[in-house]
């Protein structure tokens, strides 16, 4: 049953994402970042789906350090490989990136939302899931998962819908 739902899961990423072009080299080191914080030059014309279990190893610290662009099309590949290697994955970052600040109004819950802002409903949902999978299939994650969902995730598909119809 795990393996249904994770390639399910998989497969939602790679429909939502899978189009994504390239967003140019400027697009994807964030402005507060410097040089020892993010290899600019490793995710120079890379593809999200050849980014290896050993490139995600050697990269999650540098996952805050993208711009929203670069946020947008490496995502899945930290997504993918954290479902198909979630103990060899440091899913702690990655679930500290898609969990908003407690405080709606504050700095960083606006920085937040321009990341995520862009992002459609499909690709909303396909994060929204992966993060259901995880907080049904690793227990060790329960609480970091619970806020990612609650923080924003869960609010913002719903919302998104709402927009749609009205």
């Amino acid at each position: 049953m795990e393996v249904y739902r994770a390639k399910y899961v998989i497969e939602l990423i790679h429909e939502a994402f899978g189009d994504l072009k390239y967003p140019g080299t400027g697009c994807i080191k964030a402005k507060y970042a410097d040089e020892s914080e993010i290899d600019e030059f490793y995710y120079r014309n890379k593809v999200w789906q050849k980014i290896t279990i050993n490139d995600i190893n050697n990269r999650y610290f540098e996952l805050p350090f993208l711009a929203p662009g670069g946020l947008r099309f490496f995502l899945p590949a930290f997504i993918v490989n954290g479902i198909n290697y979630t103990y060899d994955v440091p899913l702690f970052c990655l679930l500290s990136r898609l969990t908003a600040p407690r405080n709606s109004e504050s700095k960083e819950y606006v920085e937040f939302q321009n990341y995520f802002r862009g992002y459609d409903v499909q690709q909303m949902n396909a994060i929204r899931y992966f993060l259901n999978y995880i907080l049904l299939v690793f227990g060790e994650y329960r609480k970091e998962t619970q806020e990612a969902l609650d923080s924003y995730w869960d609010e913002a598909v719903i919302r998104h819908w709402k927009n749609l119809f009205l």
